[in-house]
């Protein structure tokens, strides 16, 4: 069976949702170490992998209607991210958000901690399924410059201010 888009049961009762990734030559690294039956699947928003048993994997098909639980779940956690973003109202710090161009599409990331003049970005699958990383950010970095990382987040603040119709200072 091909796979591509899965959902399983967490152990904590939630539903979880990610990308199957296939035992090819390819993605060997993968699964060094994992055992038969279990499958690798990268998270639907996390830039983490998990080791799920195979028989608690079932496919979503894959869907562009916003609707649909795969696509439902990273409307809301990219809204509650948004969210707690907008709440710094346009200051910087853990919780901001902001995106890279890349390719077609948009990297995202959210800023999880800020100290003194270094900050740490991690990676969020918002966009639409694309899963695009920017080529220097990756799936995330610690210890960035956070001069550099307050620039991106200003200017996508400022083309996001442009186009609300609520505008926020930016500080």
């Amino acid at each position: 069976m091909s796979r591509y888009r899965v959902r399983w049961m967490g152990q904590d009762g939630k539903a979880h949702f990610g990308e199957y990734v296939d035992r090819t030559p390819f993605n060997r690294s993968y699964y060094r170490n994992v055992p038969k039956g279990t499958a690798v699947v990268e998270d639907a928003i996390l830039p983490v992998v998990h080791h799920v048993p195979e028989h608690m994997l079932s496919d979503v098909p894959l869907d562009f209607d916003d609707n649909s639980p795969f696509n439902k779940h990273i409307n809301d956690a990219y809204e509650e991210a948004n969210k707690v973003s907008l709440s710094l109202k346009g200051k910087f710090g853990a919780g901001a958000m902001f995106h890279v161009c890349v390719g077609d599409g948009k990297a995202f990331y959210v800023v999880t901690k800020v100290k003194g003049t270094k900050c740490d970005v991690e990676w969020r699958g918002y966009g639409g399924g694309d899963r695009y990383t920017d080529r220097w950010l990756g799936w995330g970095r610690r210890n960035l410059p956070s001069a550099d990382i307050r620039r991106e987040f200003k200017r996508c603040d400022g083309l996001d201010r442009l186009f609300m119709k609520k505008w926020v200072k930016v500080t």
